[in-house]
């Protein structure tokens, strides 16, 4: 990140000056499981941590159980937590920075690792604990596709801090094409395909999806008229289809924020 300055503010407040007093209004769940006591059972860390927050036993057993049933792990309360999977030792992990009911909380790449399958409920289990506990959530993530629950998204680019921030929609119609993306595969291999595709008039920009045969075109033009210049430029018979479909999340950060590494 580029070195700032400015002043971080919670509530109208310094938050350098106040730390102390915003411990309480935020939860933070970390990327490994250095938070996490593996010889307890996910109710034993609970009252652990719950109690550092001057929580008596009976507030946290009853919101502990709560928070456990929206993460779908219940039935795991009184088994130990180095017996569980990866994906339910992640949810205890989340289950502890709640304990305290946070006006926000911070999850640090809380997927990674995880299957996709147990990523998307791990996911639905966030969006549930929002609209349960009314929990602001912020989510750290490498995956474009986790994007689609959020209210807001802000995209970060390496060495390039923010790009981009607002409502999913919102940041997919602002590409061109308003919300869609040609998908382009040609019948044999182009060379030099993409630098071909960007020079034609009016096509933005050509992201590669396969070496010289699949491409992913940004455009106003519509099918037909983008159609007929492809064919200008690579002959009639190049083209094995052309369709349009709804842009995806990973297009816009590819869009935005990605270069494609030279393989050497």
């Amino acid at each position: 990140m580029r070195e700032t300055k400015g002043i971080c503010q919670i509530y109208g407040m310094d938050a350098a000056k106040n730390a102390t007093k915003f411990r309480s209004l935020y939860g933070y769940v970390p990327q490994d499981l250095s938070k996490v006591y593996l010889d307890f059972t996910p109710m034993e860390n609970l009252l652990y941590f719950g109690k550092q927050y001057g929580l008596n036993e009976k507030e946290i057993y009853n919101r502990g159980r709560k928070i456990l049933k929206s993460l779908e792990i219940q039935d795991k309360a009184d088994e130990l937590v180095k017996n569980l999977s990866g994906g339910q030792q992640r949810r205890v992990s989340i289950a502890i920075a709640l304990i305290h009911n946070p006006i926000m909380c911070i999850l640090d790449e809380p997927s990674s690792g995880l299957d996709p399958v147990v990523r998307e409920t791990l996911i639905k289990s966030l969006v549930d604990i929002n609209e349960t506990f009314g929990t602001t959530i912020i989510l750290i993530s490498h995956y474009p596709e986790e994007s689609k629950y959020c209210h807001k998204v802000a995209i970060f680019g390496r060495k390039r801090g923010l790009i981009d921030f607002g409502r999913p929609r919102d940041l997919l119609n602002s590409l061109p094409g308003h919300g869609r993306t040609i998908l382009l595969e040609f019948r044999r291999i182009e060379k030099d395909a993409n630098k071909r595709l960007e020079s034609i008039p009016d096509v933005d920009k050509a992201l590669e999806l396969r070496v010289n045969s699949l491409y992913s075109i940004y455009t106003d033009l519509n099918l037909s008229e983008l159609k007929n210049r492809i064919e200008k430029e690579f002959g009639t018979d190049s083209i094995l289809s052309i369709m349009q479909q709804d842009a995806k999340m990973e297009d816009l950060f590819r869009y935005k924020a990605m270069e494609v590494p030279t393989i050497e």
